[in-house]
């Protein structure tokens, strides 16, 4: 009796983790698509000088982020409703017997993880670009940054085909994970996910450095200096967001050395520990970016003017309402 109430009660508790992850992943969703939106209908109201063209390359790279973020954020709630489906009806399935898109959730969710970073790492390498080589009108283009983009998806999809059948059926929550005792697959997928982008963009970092020290020695060279150190030190809140990012999987990654059983409840709280930390990272990158944030003032200025001229045209045609009937009156 006492068995059979605590199984009830902890097959609660991880149900109500699975709902909880719902719940917030959904809002980040949303919130993520928001931002998109108003990101689209800044960039088409930038004037095409090389001034703006240059913001637009910023915004395209971070509508990219926020693509993979949804993707991400997408793939984890249809993984988290199929565990709270198969808790809710108790469903058992046979391990050997996976059906294909199970293992394409796991592939997807490989793949977003490994595009969040590698993303930043291209925002990294643009503004890199803009410092070293300002001159370099290759490197300033937007369809070179646009077809950098499509490449960059185009290198995570092959590289990470190999572990597409490596997934294997977790039958406590109902859904296909890459597991962390097959430590080949779980290095392979921490070196393309997290380990390269997070050591390109120390380069990068190291790079600038070193060229700022060489070069700018000046004082004609000041506004550029104070524009490469604030570009420097979004650089490193990119690293310091992928590695928040992505610590939760290698802390858990590790301790599967010193223990050979996970706990029931790892992977429930690994997918709420992930979403957590992907809304922390969509919201600092909208607070800490100069172009997210001139993207969303811009956004509410328009919004202001069009109240204030919707208000003006009304007071307009209450004034010619009244005096006709005060013409009148005087007549």
């Amino acid at each position: 009796m006492l068995n059979s109430t605590f199984n009830h009660n902890f097959t609660s508790f991880g149900s109500t983790i699975i709902f909880i992850a719902i719940i917030l992943s959904s809002i980040a969703v949303i919130f993520n698509f928001i931002i998109i939106i108003v990101l689209i209908r800044h960039g088409k109201f930038i004037k095409c000088s090389k001034k703006h063209h240059s913001r637009r390359i910023g915004l395209v790279h971070s509508i990219n982020t926020y693509i993979h973020l949804i993707g991400i954020l997408s793939t984890l709630i249809i993984m988290c409703i199929r565990t709270l489906y198969g808790d809710l009806n108790r469903e058992k399935r046979d391990k050997r017997i996976i059906s294909w898109y199970c293992h394409f959730l796991a592939y997807l969710l490989s793949l977003f993880g490994a595009g969040v970073y590698g993303s930043c790492f291209l925002q990294a390498l643009y503004r890199f670009w803009r410092i070293v080589t300002p001159n370099r009108d290759f490197f300033q283009n937007l369809y070179f940054h646009i077809q950098l983009i499509l490449g960059h998806w185009a290198f995570i999809i092959i590289l990470l085909l190999p572990i597409r059948s490596r997934s294997v059926y977790i039958s406590s929550d109902h859904f296909c994970l890459s597991p962390f005792d097959d430590r080949w697959t779980a290095a392979y997928i921490s070196l393309i996910t997290a380990i390269i982008p997070v050591t390109g963009i120390l380069i990068l970092y190291i790079k600038i450095v070193i060229y700022m020290k060489k070069n700018l020695q000046t004082k004609k060279q000041w506004r550029r200096m104070k524009r490469d150190i604030s570009t420097i030190r979004r650089i490193l809140v990119l690293v310091i967001i992928i590695l928040q990012t992505s610590s939760t999987g290698i802390i858990l990654w590790i301790l599967t050395f010193f223990y050979k059983s996970l706990h029931p409840l790892f992977y429930r709280l690994l997918r709420l520990l992930i979403i957590l930390c992907m809304i922390i990272c969509s919201i600092t990158l909208l607070m800490l970016s100069p172009q997210l944030k001139r993207a969303f003032r811009s956004s509410n200025r328009k919004q202001l003017k069009k109240q204030f001229t919707s208000k003006k045209r009304m007071s307009s045609n209450n004034i010619e309402e009244i005096t006709p009937i005060e013409n009148g009156s005087i007549s």
